[in-house]
């Protein structure tokens, strides 16, 4: 059998302000997940729902 490369299911950041750590953000293919700072849990939206809500006008863009 051919080897081959398993793809990541899910890619990780650490997000950080001021010297510590503001929160983690998860980024999957169906969803980005947020876990606050000594958070227990991650908080998601699905990734159709992210995408409407980056689009809307309520967004500015980063440029």
């Amino acid at each position: 059998m051919a080897k081959k490369f398993r793809a990541q299911k899910s890619v990780d950041f650490t997000i950080e302000e001021n010297g510590g750590v503001f929160g983690h953000l998860r980024i999957r293919p169906n969803a980005i997940l947020w876990k606050p700072k000594n958070g227990q849990r991650y908080y998601s939206v699905k990734s159709e729902e992210f995408a409407k809500l980056a689009e809307s006008a309520k967004v500015t863009t980063l440029q």
